[in-house]
């Protein structure tokens, strides 16, 4: 058996017991001997046993075993093939934990610490965590998670996850402590970078509620992401709400305990969150204080002045960020000028090589005046027969003439076509208002020929004329 009853009202453990005695498992079996361990269940007298096949346990003499005892010996060995892929750090940091709490049972009306276990065996749970902490009507589920690598990570998502909604489902509140080798910070960045079995190791305190609050305030007063003062940028949607993990680390007489307060930046890989600064160590009292119905799991004077020199590390950055962007919207404003001066340079030249161009067709139609003369035939419309004009240009529909000007912004449009969409734009003038003025310029550019410039001009002629 895991548990038992010493001086007929206390319940120990026979991990209580070894601690107690400092390992004198000839005084824990003497104690035994004389009756001074009873059954929790059916008040029998216990036994110590160890050995090299089984752990120490306790145990009925024989042929006095109980019913309880023996659903409660099942479920250890269910708790302990859920634990068996813990280090050996494992049980060392449950301890700590344990004791430190049971020191405040006496302190604190309505708190009773228990491993789960114990408290649960006879309600044959699915997962059991490590302890269970009662204060007053509400219970806390405490686990503690070791060797975590990225190999097992996979595996230990779902089962992290389906313990969660157990114990959820159950009524507790859920605390992790995972051990502190697995945290990466990157503050050059403001980034934790996690593992996915961290994700779902999260979790929202109190004092997780008071910097979600802060951080809301400061937005409101200041109008600025943090996130952009900060120069951090997301990779999902990321809302203000903080969490927090949890880390210990064991030595040989004591434990200490870590917080890393972050905004998780989405639900999908990479993990990572934005993070508020290095985190701080706390001492074991600190950590596990019963305070408000809960563990306070917090420095709280400490997490006041983090709280501080965050909103000043950010007053900081904002004047610099805001200078930035300034510097931006200067730098944006002076560019759109050059384009746009380099844009009325560009109109200018063109219409001097329209005007150049006009000149040199009235010259052409002086000196060599035949009806098939091409620029005459550009002109047919001036003229009282329009049967020539016809066999000239061709009649298009307004469906192909569409056709033909997208072929020009491709720069795809040959010459032949270019003079029958000309001649379909001066019979259809409301055309002229269905190109893209800024696509037409920019296409002139992809023609080199004199002829389809020829033609090209004409056309931004028209349009000008109807535009205007």
């Amino acid at each position: 058996m895991y548990s038992a009853i010493y001086g007929g009202f206390n319940q120990t453990t026979i991990e209580e017991e070894w601690r107690k005695y400092n390992g004198d498992l000839e005084l824990i079996r003497n104690i035994g001997e004389k009756g001074g361990y009873t059954c929790p269940f059916c008040g029998s007298n216990l036994r110590i046993r160890a050995g090299n096949v089984y752990d120490r346990h306790f145990a009925h003499w024989s042929g006095t075993s109980c019913w309880e005892a023996k659903i409660q010996e099942k479920q250890i060995e269910k708790y302990k093939r859920q634990k068996k892929r813990e280090a050996p750090t494992h049980p060392v940091i449950r301890s700590f934990i344990y004791n430190e709490l049971k020191a405040q049972e006496s302190s604190h009306k309505g708190v009773y610490i228990q491993h789960g276990v114990t408290a649960k065996a006879k309600e044959r749970w699915t997962y059991y965590p490590d302890l269970i902490l009662t204060i007053q009507d509400k219970e806390i589920a405490i686990s503690v998670l070791t060797n975590v690598t990225p190999e097992k990570d996979k595996k230990l998502i779902r089962s992290i996850q389906k313990q969660n909604q157990f114990y959820r489902e159950k009524g507790l509140e859920i605390v992790w402590f995972v051990e502190d080798r697995e945290q990466t910070l990157n503050m050059h960045e403001h980034v934790i970078h996690l593992w996915a079995s961290e994700v779902d190791l999260a979790i929202e305190t109190a004092e997780d509620q008071k910097w979600t609050t802060f951080l809301k305030k400061l937005k409101q007063e200041n109008h600025y992401s943090i996130f952009n003062v900060f120069g951090y940028v997301p990779v999902n949607d990321m809302d203000t709400k903080v969490k927090s993990l949890y880390y210990v680390s064991a030595q040989e007489e004591y434990v200490t305990f870590s917080v890393n307060r972050f905004i998780l930046d989405g639900n999908t890989e990479p993990y990572q969150g934005f993070v508020f600064n290095e985190g701080y160590d706390m001492r074991m009292g600190t950590a596990l204080s019963i305070g408000n119905l809960s563990l306070k799991l917090s420095d709280t004077a400490l997490e006041e002045w983090l709280r501080n020199d965050f909103q000043k590390q950010y007053e900081e950055k904002l004047v610099s960020y805001i200078e930035t962007l300034e510097e931006k919207k200067k730098r944006k404003q002076e560019e759109q000028q050059t384009i746009e001066e380099q844009k009325s340079e560009w109109m200018k030249h063109e219409k001097e090589k329209h005007g150049e161009h006009r000149k040199k067709r009235q010259e052409s139609r002086h000196t060599n005046p035949s009806p098939d003369n091409s620029f005459f035939a550009r002109e047919t419309e001036m003229l009282p027969t329009i049967s020539k004009v016809e066999s000239v240009y061709p009649q298009i529909t307004e469906e192909k003439a569409e056709r033909l000007v997208q072929k020009i912004y491709k720069g795809k449009i040959t010459a032949e076509e270019a003079k029958n969409l000309l001649s379909y734009m001066k019979s259809n003038r409301s055309f002229c208002h269905k190109i893209e003025w800024r696509r037409f310029l920019h296409a002139q550019s992809l023609y080199q020929s004199y002829q389809m410039r020829s033609y090209l001009v004409d056309i931004e002629y028209l349009i000008r004329e109807n535009r205007m």
